[in-house]
């Protein structure tokens, strides 16, 4: 039988128990640039974590064809887009540059992958034993800080068709 009493107050107080206070919302990527159905995403992410202390994380690599933008370049368009957390980093899916602002002790850290992206994370290692990443929505309850594991939810499928291109997503 459910007790949906029971179960909120078991929520609080695993929350007041735990050492995390903050949590940063990252989303990593290339940008090349970033479209409209991008800034979705940030926005469906920040509706969940919060504006304060959800980003844009990408680089400034630069590889024509499929890269073009550098770092500058792809600021100016997010901006367009009414995004200001962006931050250039070294690597979007580690992201240290964000990260180093805050206390590692208190703050979890997760990264938003689209479905066809979420296969490449490992959350296992060779020997089964939990891999840096994980799923948030399993373990929300029991979140650690950034420096012991990431975790990553999954953006919904949003996409736009480009003509002469067709969809991007």
């Amino acid at each position: 039988m459910n007790n949906l009493g029971f179960d909120i107050a078991e929520q609080l107080i695993a929350e007041a128990d735990s050492p995390i206070k903050t949590i940063v919302a990252i989303y990593p990527g290339r940008f090349q640039p970033m479209g409209k159905h991008h800034a979705q995403v940030y926005d469906w992410l920040a509706g969940k974590f919060g504006k304060q202390n959800t980003y844009v994380a990408t680089s400034n690599k630069v590889d024509p064809p499929k890269s073009p933008f550098n770092f500058r370049e792809k600021r100016s368009i997010i901006l367009k887009h009414g995004i200001k957390n962006i931050v250039q980093v070294s690597n979007p899916y580690k992201s240290e540059e964000i990260l180093k602002k805050y206390d590692p002790a208190t703050t979890a850290v997760v990264f938003v992958y689209g479905k066809k992206d979420a296969g490449r994370l490992r959350t296992t290692k060779k020997d089964g034993s939990p891999g840096y990443f994980q799923d948030f929505s399993k373990s929300k309850r029991n979140l650690k800080g950034y420096e012991q594991h990431g975790y990553f939810v999954i953006s919904p499928h949003i996409s736009l068709k480009v003509k002469g291109f067709g969809e991007m997503s």
